[in-house]
């Protein structure tokens, strides 16, 4: 029996996903632990598999249901079934409504799904395969009622729903697909590494699918075996040091036994100086165990301090609790001490907010000193409680449709396009007041990034609140003066733009070969944030750093005007001199060395970032030497980004702001003596 499983992933302009597949290589090394004469092939890339269907000709089809893959996977399916209409089709994922009605509709509505597995995979797909191996056909099976399983039956049409299966507690019985060679293949530097240490969630959000009942169980692998794993990963990936590791925990740091992770794998970063990056969301609780815990990493690991909102009506309302503001303060200026990067989460808008009280919760957090804040539009995520039809009409929620950034694509001469329904208003927060939000959320993501931090260090050297410099820097781009707000009003354009009131109109719209060509171009559908942010730090740096100098001089007096006129300005100038890498970015590496003169050492005040001492212990004429000392380097990283995403440049540089890595990029500058 030949088993094809995907988790299937858009490249067409950049793969979306960097991930090596962990779940359908747990759900391969369950099946194959457990039965005999079967071959398992697992696939993330569509053209791939397409061709598979062809000449290798599965029998069975299983493919993951996300968000960001169920229109391509229904596609694979349909193409499938047309190759071979006894081909087996088993969809799998959280994409899937938990009502009764809702599961219904969905499974009707594709009819190229013989079976939908719903919450972990492993049990319910082995079962369905053991009947397949004892020659029971594809009809009889659909007569059957499958634990865990959702079917249509094959002779009344009556749609069954399976009892639910029990939950793996004890996770290694599940072999790992990596001591036992099954993602070999996957190590090449061309994929981001993941592991998972735990399943299942102890909190019940109300916007997320591990928030349902069911996953407040916990299963556990094994330390010795996360840790077999890991050494194992490390050797492979030893010579790949700029791909980051993925840890699939949804809290990973409130156990005990990720106490001992964290201890291994700081030995395994002295060992093969990898990972020295990470993609892990760390715990909703126990914060000061975690931030105790990462220390030993020596930064490399970020620290999550999402909140969501700050408002206690939504958060009872969404059944989630926050720390204090005091413990927020106290956690970042803890973390600071460490070299360790704190960010925070928003998602707008949610049941009971207001734009007043979510712009009041990121004045809030900011002035905890969490410099990285990442509001998100609010996703209706199928079988989450938020999008339940209760919740929708009982708090307003108005749902629009917009195409998930790069998730799409043609094949085989379809196209296919994923799409995300969101939420954009609410009884509390009009569309209009979302859009303005939305702009917010670009004008704060200008300051959230290594290249723009120096604003942060002279904010806090003179009092001024970031939040306050944000919404001053915001009305100032509003004034519709110069580039920057033409790019800022470009932004809130197509935010507008993006949102469709349904999702076929999407598909009518994209299927004109003019509007297509835009997608694959990037004039249209990318993350939008991403994409103006970009934009701005990167192709018009100089001019939103004057900006954020001539907003700090009006937020001063004039007697501090006056002692710190020379520094802002040399500061600007160093800047601009030792952090503008558009050019570098584009192919115009200048090696000549630079000489440049100020009143201030302003590197050493930089560098040293000590808040206990003046700027005037910095006053002296400093001549530096600004140049490129790693441009192999530079480019070897940049080489490497691109190998696992994909991309264009001003894709990949997106990222890399995003995740604040921007740094290896500078000028080196030397003081001369």
């Amino acid at each position: 029996m030949k088993i094809a499983l995907g988790n299937l992933n858009h490249k067409t302009v950049g793969k979306h996903s960097a991930f090596i597949p962990l779940g359908i290589a747990y759900i391969a090394s369950y099946i194959l632990d457990n039965m005999e004469g079967i071959e398992v092939r697992l696939y993330d890339d569509i053209d791939k598999i397409l061709k598979d269907i062809i000449d290798w000709s599965p029998d069975v089809i299983g493919l993951s249901n996300y968000c960001w893959n169920s229109n391509v996977s229904s596609l694979v399916f349909k193409y499938g079934k047309k190759n071979n209409p006894n081909v087996i089709t088993v969809s799998g994922g959280p994409d899937f409504p938990e009502d009764k009605k809702g599961v219904e509709e969905y499974i009707r509505s594709r009819r190229e799904i013989d079976f939908y597995v719903y919450r972990e995979g492993e049990v319910p797909f082995l079962n369905i395969l053991k009947d397949v191996l004892k020659g029971i056909s594809l009809e009889d099976i659909k007569q059957k009622k499958i634990s865990g399983v959702v079917n249509i039956n094959s002779i009344s049409g009556e749609v069954m729903i399976g009892e639910e299966v029990n939950r793996i507690d004890d996770l290694d019985v599940i072999p790992s697909p990596y001591l036992t060679h099954l993602l070999d293949s996957w190590l090449d530097g061309s994929y981001v590494p993941s592991i998972e240490t735990t399943r299942g969630c102890p909190f019940s959000c109300l916007y997320c699918h591990t928030g349902n009942a069911c996953y407040n169980k916990i299963g556990k692998f094994s330390v010795d075996r996360i840790k077999k794993e890991i050494d194992y990963i490390s050797y492979k990936m030893r010579d790949h040091l700029n791909v980051p590791l993925s840890i699939c925990d949804t809290n990973f740091g409130i156990y005990k036994k990720d106490e001992s992770i964290i201890k291994h794998i700081q030995q395994v970063q002295l060992k093969h100086n990898w990972p020295v990056l990470f993609d892990v969301t760390t715990g909703k609780l126990k914060y000061e165990k975690i931030l105790d815990m990462i220390k030993d990493l020596g930064g490399t690991m970020r620290f999550d301090c999402a909140v969501q909102s700050m408002n206690s009506l939504t958060l009872e309302i969404i059944k989630r609790k926050n720390p204090s503001i005091e413990d927020y303060y106290n956690l970042q200026k803890e973390a600071k001490t460490s070299n360790i990067v704190a960010v925070s989460e928003f998602i707008m808008p949610l049941p009971e907010e207001t734009k007043t009280s979510f712009l009041k919760g990121i004045k809030d957090i900011m002035g905890c000193g969490i410099e990285y804040i990442f509001p998100y539009t609010t996703m209706l995520l199928k079988g989450t409680g938020l999008s339940s039809r209760i919740n929708r009409k009982k708090y307003g929620m108005v749902n629009k449709f917009r195409i998930l950034p790069k998730m799409f694509g043609e094949y085989n001469g379809d196209k296919c396009f994923e799409i995300e329904e969101v939420c954009v208003s609410t009884n509390t927060m009009s569309y209009d007041e979302y859009i303005e939000c939305r702009g917010f959320v670009l004008v704060s993501y200008l300051l959230g990034s290594d290249q723009t931090d120096i604003i942060y260090r002279i904010n806090k050297y003179l009092g001024i609140s970031n939040f306050d410099f944000i919404c001053n820097l915001w009305e100032e781009i509003k004034k519709n003066n110069g580039k920057i707000s033409d790019i800022y009003y470009e932004y809130v354009e197509e935010t507008k733009n993006e949102l469709w009131d349904d999702p076929h109109d999407i598909y009518d719209f994209f299927f004109k070969k003019e509007n297509y060509d835009k997608l694959l171009s990037g004039e249209i559908g990318d993350n939008l944030v991403r994409k103006y942010r970009t934009k701005i730090i990167i192709e018009h740096y100089s001019e939103i750093i004057d900006l954020f100098y001539s907003v700090i001089k009006d937020m001063i007096s004039d007697e501090m005007m006056y002692k710190l006129d020379l520094f802002l300005n040399d500061s600007k100038l160093w800047c601009n001199e030792v952090r503008n890498v558009d050019k570098l970015l584009y192919g115009e590496v200048d090696t000549d060395v630079k000489e440049i003169s100020l009143s201030y050492d302003i590197n050493k005040w930089y560098c040293d970032n000590d808040i206990n001492k003046s700027i005037n212990d910095y006053k002296r004429l400093s001549t530096y030497h600004i140049y490129y000392n790693n441009i192999d380097k530079i480019k070897k990283v940049l080489s490497d980004r691109n190998k696992f995403l994909r991309g264009n440049y001003f894709y990949n540089i997106g990222k890399l702001l995003n995740d604040g890595k921007m740094s290896f990029l500078w000028r080196d500058c030397e003081i001369v003596d």
